[in-house]
């Protein structure tokens, strides 16, 4: 049997035929799951996550035989030289799924301007089918390694996972930060009950004093008492399940799936830096 190392190059070997980059974290209890989102405000945290903070705290409540984690960027967005967001129409975004269409924003002169994330396929289904295939070949290269694959909408922590596996840092903006991809990339992994070497972690605070993605947010959730989720557009335009209050929804005029002002504003995503994105998920047809 190979040692915990060779493991964990097969494993990342075969991830990255399919992913932008990976990383592997221990499957154990989060050292303190609120901590690990320090930078959502207290009401923003129990939101996010305090309905489900139980199973996120530990992944192996959620697939028992877990050793080990699995973590994979799938980049939606290549750089240098990207275009910015395209404005589409009403007419445009008839084949878009409901679930933005009944949460977008007034409509403005140009057209509506796409959460890049929104302007590749479903990341559910692009990034949870290579997932899928990842654990494929992994049960072919270990005979009997079990797993459970997650994109977004299982309990659990992608950013602190994230984090904890060498992904990248949680920065000013809450979201998770790679040097070379910057943040605009979708989280999803596999749990798995192979005991792998883990990634060495990567260190929080490496924003410094850079305040770029709280001046740039149109609506101030983000401060430096960190986010607060009622106020922050993208919240409103993708995962929300109340009526966007009047307030946020003059903010979000022309803006559809989500808001992008944190992302565009940070210094990690400049499209002057060289990006070296592999495997970006397919564009959306339009």
């Amino acid at each position: 049997m190979a040692d915990r190392r060779s493991l964990a190059q097969a494993v990342k070997a075969l991830a990255l035929e399919r992913c932008s980059a990976c990383g592997i974290a221990r499957a154990e209890p989060l050292p303190g799951l609120f901590s690990c989102y320090s930078h959502y405000g207290p009401q923003s945290r129990a939101a996010y996550i305090g309905r489900s903070a139980r199973e996120r705290s530990d992944i192996r409540l959620w697939f028992p035989k877990a050793k080990s984690v699995l973590l994979c960027a799938f980049a939606y967005w290549p750089r240098p030289g990207a275009a910015p967001g395209l404005e589409l129409s009403s007419e445009e975004l008839r084949s878009w799924p409901p679930r933005y269409l009944k949460r977008k924003g007034p409509s403005a002169p140009g057209g509506y301007r796409p959460a890049r994330f929104a302007l590749a396929r479903d990341y559910h289904k692009e990034a949870g089918a290579r997932l899928s295939s990842i654990l494929a070949r992994i049960a072919e290269l270990f005979p009997g390694a079990d797993g459970r694959t997650f994109v977004d909408s299982s309990p659990v922590a992608e950013k602190p996972l994230g984090q904890l596996a060498g992904l990248g840092f949680q920065g000013k903006n809450t979201l998770l930060i790679n040097k070379e991809l910057g943040s605009y990339f979708v989280l999803g992994g596999i749990a798995l009950d192979l005991d792998l070497e883990a990634d060495a972690p990567q260190a929080g605070g490496q924003c410094g004093d850079c305040n770029r993605c709280a001046d740039a947010c149109p609506t101030g959730a983000l401060s430096v008492n960190g986010l607060d989720i009622t106020r922050c557009l993208a919240y409103w335009l993708s995962a929300a399940p109340d009526e966007m209050p009047e307030e946020m929804a003059r903010q979000a005029q022309g803006l559809i799936a989500g808001c992008d002002k944190c992302q565009e504003a940070c210094p990690w995503n400049d499209p002057a830096r060289a990006c070296g994105a592999r495997h970006v998920l397919p564009p959306r047809e339009l």
